[in-house]
């Protein structure tokens, strides 16, 4: 089953998942572009990334991860207003804490700190420039979820269904590629070698590899999302740092 999140062949199959909820929506929706995006670009907010992910030509998504009321406003707003908000989110200059919990300091003393960062950090690659938002937008709920079991008696998940994680640079679609690169694999050996490509023993060998290696960078993504959401001072300048990828 590939059949998403909320998928019916994993219920269907009598797999639980484990998990939990962040306090954040993804508002989504296409974009053009004053010239073509060529690489994804990525900026950490005060209430979450937004990124700028290609789709081809001038055209580009953006997947923004904000507060629930944030993205009522997002999702709900007229498409000038929304591309406006973009435009903003992606160039607007980094923001200084006020300040720092338990500690005294002026300032002058922010502004020195964050000049220093600025010089190991570089200044951040600015994305094309947002003309309009043409595409309709949706909001969902944020959380990372992952299946207990990838494989039933022929039954075999990958990509949302096997797991959800939080939109950060658009790894959630890449462990989807691999999950089909791996299974794909698996299937074309265990044909090869005249096996039966439906058997819980063949599955596993799937299930095997990709647990273990989506583990991995689910525990990554959702520590940097916890890091990024942190009050921290530096935390809080690292922010306005954007990723090309």
């Amino acid at each position: 089953g590939s059949d998403g999140g909320r998928s019916k062949v994993r219920e269907l199959a009598g797999i639980r998942t484990v998990g939990w909820r962040y306090n954040q929506y993804a508002v989504v929706s296409t974009v053009r572009t004053i010239e073509p995006v060529t690489t994804a670009y990525q900026r950490f907010l005060p209430t979450g990334p937004i990124a700028l992910l290609p789709s081809g030509g001038e055209y580009a998504n953006i997947v923004w991860s904000t507060t629930p009321s944030h993205a009522v406003s997002l999702a709900t707003a007229d498409a000038g207003s929304f591309a406006e908000a973009v435009r903003d989110a992606l160039s607007s200059p980094p923001t200084l804490p006020k300040s720092v919990p338990g500690v005294s300091l002026p300032k002058v003393a922010l502004q020195q700190l964050a000049g220093e960062l600025g010089k190991v950090t570089g200044e951040p690659e600015l994305p094309p420039l947002v003309l309009d938002a043409p595409g309709r937008r949706g909001a969902f709920p944020l959380q990372l979820q992952q299946a207990a079991r990838y494989v039933a008696p022929r039954v075999v998940l990958i990509g949302d269904a096997a797991h959800t994680v939080h939109p950060l640079a658009g790894q959630g679609v890449n462990l989807g590629f691999t999950d089909c690169k791996t299974l794909t694999d698996v299937l074309v050996e265990t044909l090869q070698t005249g096996g039966d490509i439906g058997s819980v023993s063949t599955l596993k060998l799937y299930e095997r590899q990709q647990q273990i290696s989506n583990s991995v960078m689910m525990a990554g993504l959702d520590g940097i999302q916890k890091l990024f959401n942190s009050e921290s001072l530096v935390v809080g300048m690292l922010r306005g740092v954007g990723l090309s990828l």
